[in-house]
């Protein structure tokens, strides 16, 4: 099964291709009610080390605040990919960095 796609409409008019891959009924840390929170991917982009570097995020979305947020494993997991892609960008790999 392919990830939905969902134009949330909270970006000022930008849409923003977000990739919903799993829904789950909980209490949502950011609101404090119980309902169906999604887990979904998007394309963050930052600076790391002076360079620009895109990368497919996780975060939980809460539909009642209209906000992005992450638990601790999430935050491991995207410096992780945030890291990976910054070595995919200056072209260095694992044996290089040793």
């Amino acid at each position: 099964m392919l990830p939905k796609k969902m134009d949330i409409g909270i970006f000022g008019g930008v849409s923003v291709d977000i990739k919903v891959v799993k829904s789950e009924k909980k209490i949502c840390p950011c609101c404090m009610e119980e309902h169906v929170v999604k887990t979904v991917l998007v394309m963050d982009h930052t600076t790391f080390k002076n360079s620009l570097v895109d990368y497919e995020a996780s975060y939980f979305f809460c539909d009642l605040a209209k906000e992005f947020y992450m638990d601790e494993q999430q935050m491991r997991d995207n410096n992780i990919k945030l890291k990976d892609a910054y070595r995919k960008r200056m072209n260095l790999n694992a044996a290089a960095l040793k």
